[in-house]
């Protein structure tokens, strides 16, 4: 016999039925899946495949060890794991959820974060990156925090420790600008503790300086040991 909470989220989908947020197929058939990505599209979104980074995590072309960019700049966190690259499928999928508002989209992205922190860095509480007052008054609501929420939900810890000033938009700014931009803009929240070894999150990793900077003052607040994990690197 069918379970009620599949019935009902049947019933749900024939009144209000979703959509693959990427080839646009219904999910009636999938109505179990949390969130509007279906199967197919799922299982060929790309992966980052062969040698990375050490550092970045990025792909490397045809460097050994650290990649060109990585050898000319110093960070201050440890690694740092793109799950993706912003290309493609993933930038039309981090697109509908970070301007798009397909908040459903966090139940997808959560998983797949869960998987390699499991994988990488078992038991080592999240910090994620913050959001920008402005930018959450304006949107509403945080993309990242959506993702820590459901994390914590599946049993990874997350130390809120970080708060960040206002300061102009990083998308067009180079390394060097981003890191000035972003000088005395991150600090540590007050009364909150810093773990000697936790992970970054975040969204997007374009040149580094916003998980440099973030890892910076988790290192000034007592932290060892900073990695990070992001969605994607453009």
């Amino acid at each position: 016999m069918e379970k009620l909470p599949s019935r009902m989220a049947r019933l749900f989908e024939i009144l209000l039925p979703r959509a693959c947020v990427l080839c646009g197929r219904g999910l009636l058939e999938e109505a179990d899946r949390r969130y509007p990505l279906c199967g197919r599209c799922e299982a060929g979104l790309p992966r980052i495949r062969g040698e990375r980074c050490p550092v970045c995590g990025k792909p490397l072309i045809s460097e050994l060890g650290a990649c060109m960019r990585c050898r000319d700049r110093m960070f201050s966190f440890d690694s740092a794991y793109p799950l993706w690259e912003y290309a493609g499928s993933i930038q039309d999928l981090l697109i509908s959820y970070k301007i798009g508002g397909n908040r459903r989209l966090a139940a997808f992205f959560a998983g797949r974060v869960k998987d390699v922190l499991d994988d990488l860095h078992p038991g080592i509480p999240v910090v994620p990156v913050p959001f920008r007052r402005s930018k959450f008054r304006k949107a509403g609501w945080d993309q990242v925090e959506d993702i820590v929420r459901i994390l914590e939900r599946r049993g990874t810890a997350a130390v809120r420790c970080l708060e960040r000033g206002e300061g102009a938009s990083q998308k067009t700014l180079d390394y060097s600008a981003r890191m000035s931009n972003l000088s005395g803009r991150i600090r540590p929240r007050p009364g909150s503790r810093v773990p000697e070894r936790v992970v970054l999150l975040d969204d997007v990793l374009t040149t580094g300086a916003t998980l440099s900077e973030c890892a910076r003052i988790l290192r000034t607040g007592g932290a060892r040991r900073v990695d990070a994990v992001v969605l994607a690197a453009d």
